[in-house]
């Protein structure tokens, strides 16, 4: 089976991640089910250059942790592409 036919087009426009994000922002009963709780993305222009978006995911567990911690740590990727 190739790449393709096992997870589709490669390629992923800004209104692709803008409604994969909308799908994703309802916060589950499940305490470990990830949801999305904010984004940002901006496409005016079709060079990446002067792109941008920013995806914060969580979970409800990993939220109620922060009643109980003094600091939060993050992670990112930069320029995945």
């Amino acid at each position: 089976m190739y790449r393709h036919e096992k997870y589709g087009c490669a390629t992923v426009s800004a209104s692709d991640v803008e409604q994969w994000c909308n799908s994703r922002k309802v916060v589950a009963d499940n305490e470990d089910k990830p949801f999305v709780l904010n984004y940002m993305i901006v496409a005016d222009s079709v060079d990446p250059d002067d792109q941008d978006f920013k995806i914060v995911i969580s979970t409800r567990r990993l939220l109620s942790n922060l009643t109980r911690s003094k600091m939060v740590q993050t992670d990112s990727t930069y320029k995945v592409v």
